[in-house]
């Protein structure tokens, strides 16, 4: 027996395997990676969509409020305001402000800064910044240095302890002439961070958190110090003054989808892998077991078990080998039939020649003497007895003859031959014994049938066949011949109503020496049998008991 591992199923598993199970993981590997690729520049581009998104409402924001200021920076009663020895009353300069912004601005407020750096009124408040003392912070408000520096600009984030939140203050330059060549303050908008904050639509469900980040290194949202930094800094951009704007990740939610997605590609792998290898498995289970029949059934034919069958249904390989290798065991055990038959033929044959040889001398001699002996007899008695003895010394004779006739057929010499002519011979010789018996003969022959065969062995063949229908109708019945032409060949069927035979008898009938008649010699039909077969005919014998007999005899029509 092979080895399991190197086993022909084993190496189409090991096949399978290969070329079903290994792909099956490579491709997932590819899909994984590329689908990994796929989402890192889907979401590279959601960054950077969010991230310039932002950034635009952003500075969209802050041009509108120093565009508001440049405005205000040029306006009479700003400067008078800023000009002590010309400024109107500081409730004049506020309501220009407010009209010109318009009521309703919670988010952010207007102060004028003179030129020393010292808040000189607070024309708009916000809604958090309400009675705060700016002069008080001024050491936290370097509006002098930036007074110095430039035009315009940003300053912050500022944290006051009166104020809730981080300020950050946007500045213009106020001019005294309309050409701007004479500096004389600056008009400040302060405004809360969270102002700016919440122009980044932040969303606690977005896996993407926009952060400002300013120039102090703080980061906004964030704790009451700001001090809190992003998760992970994905992008970032220069937004102004230092100020930066950066997109921060929090990867659980940002990778949430491709996990999701993998997750869904390794259930399906695994799923697809487990059906791969079920159908593996049952296929190599099945492929082994029938291997394994064939094996079990070339072992049984080798120890001499000829009747060994192996399943052939399907139209794969093996069921076509299975097949094939019943037919093979088949021929087979016909061969060895044949051949044993042959041979057991050949013995009895060397047998018969030797018995009849040996015997029927002998017998001429013994039946010569008892019937001289029987001639000089006056007892009634005696001579019935030396009668039974010549009756007896006859029957051996004719088995004797019989024996001859079986191990030394007469060749054959064919001919056309008409079979009604044949069968109307047998008739006639036959009738007057049926007639005894109360057994009525009819014929159905197809006219102009003829076969080429050898008549008078053909005769014989039939007699011995209708002397067997005879001996099984001793209380009488019918006798039907029947002919017909079917294909290129005439069949003749010899068909009665006696007491008919078990299958078993059926099988053995063309042997020699069995019979059911105890006056018979049981080699009449095996003579018959040799002699059909030598006329390139077929005899076919069916018959069940109570039921009557059929012989049917085909021959190469003429």
């Amino acid at each position: 027996m092979p080895k399991p591992l190197t086993s022909f199923a084993a190496r189409i598993l090991m096949l399978l395997v290969a070329i079903g199970v290994v792909p099956l993981i490579g491709l997932g590997l590819i899909q994984d990676y590329y689908t990994r690729d796929m989402l890192d520049k889907l979401n590279e581009d959601r960054v950077t969509r969010r991230l310039e998104a932002a950034l635009h409402r952003v500075n969209t924001y802050i041009a509108d409020r120093f565009g508001e200021l440049e405005t205000l920076a040029d306006h009479p009663l700003v400067r008078w305001q800023l000009l002590p020895d010309q400024a109107p009353p500081g409730q004049y300069a506020a309501r220009a402000v407010t009209a010109f912004l318009g009521e309703g601005h919670p988010s952010f407020g207007v102060l004028l800064v003179s030129d020393g750096g010292e808040v000189m009124a607070s024309l708009v408040e916000s809604a958090n910044t309400r009675d705060v003392d700016w002069n008080r912070y001024l050491d936290r408000l370097p509006f002098r240095n930036l007074y110095q520096e430039r035009d315009r600009g940003l300053l912050g984030p500022v944290r006051l302890e009166a104020v809730e939140g981080a300020i950050v203050f946007l500045f213009q330059r106020v001019y005294r002439d309309p050409e701007r060549n004479w500096p004389i303050g600056l008009i400040v908008m302060h405004l809360g961070i969270d102002a700016l904050v919440e122009l980044m639509e932040i969303s606690e469900d977005d896996a993407l958190v926009p952060f400002l980040q300013s120039p102090l290194g703080e980061y906004f949202p964030g704790a009451a110090d700001g001090a809190r930094g992003p998760a992970k800094v994905v992008a970032s951009t220069a937004l102004l003054e230092g100020w930066e704007l950066v997109m921060s990740v929090e990867e659980h939610r940002l990778m949430e989808p491709m996990v999701q997605l993998r997750q869904t590609l390794a259930v399906l792998m695994v799923v697809t892998l487990a059906a791969v290898i079920a159908i593996i498995a049952l296929f190599y289970r099945r492929s082994a077991l029938r291997i394994r029949k064939l094996t079990e059934g070339a072992e049984a034919i080798a120890h001499g078990n000829l009747q060994w069958r192996l399943e052939d249904r399907g139209s794969d390989e093996i069921s076509a080998l299975s097949g094939a290798f019943n037919r093979m065991a088949e021929r087979l055990d016909s061969l060895i039939d044949a051949t044993v038959q042959s041979e057991k033929m050949a013995s009895l044959g060397k047998l018969a020649t030797t018995i009849a040889h040996e015997v029927r001398n002998p017998l001429a001699s013994i039946k010569t003497g008892v019937q001289v002996v029987r001639e000089n007899l006056s007892d009634p008695e005696q001579e019935r007895i030396l009668g039974n003895v010549v009756a007896e010394i006859d029957r051996l004779n004719r088995v004797a003859s019989g024996l001859l006739n079986f191990a030394r057929p007469v060749p054959t010499r064919s001919e056309d031959a008409s079979v009604d002519e044949i069968i109307e011979r047998v008739r006639s010789l036959v009738e007057r014994q049926a007639a005894k018996q109360n057994i009525r003969i009819s014929a159905e022959v197809e006219p102009s049938l003829t076969i080429r065969v050898d008549t008078n062995q053909m005769q014989q063949v039939l007699m011995n066949v209708v002397l067997n229908s005879l001996h099984a109708m001793p209380e009488g019945g019918a006798l039907t011949f029947r002919a017909h032409q079917a294909d290129h060949r005439v069949v003749i069927d010899v068909i009665d109503t006696g007491v008919g035979m078990a299958p078993d008898a059926v099988e053995r009938a063309v042997r020699p020496f069995a019979t059911a008649n105890p006056d018979g010699t049981g080699i009449g039909l095996s003579v018959s049998h040799q002699l059909v077969e030598r006329n390139q005919g077929h005899m076919v014998i069916q018959s069940l008991p109570d039921q009557g007999t059929t012989v049917s005899l085909s021959f190469p029509a003429a």
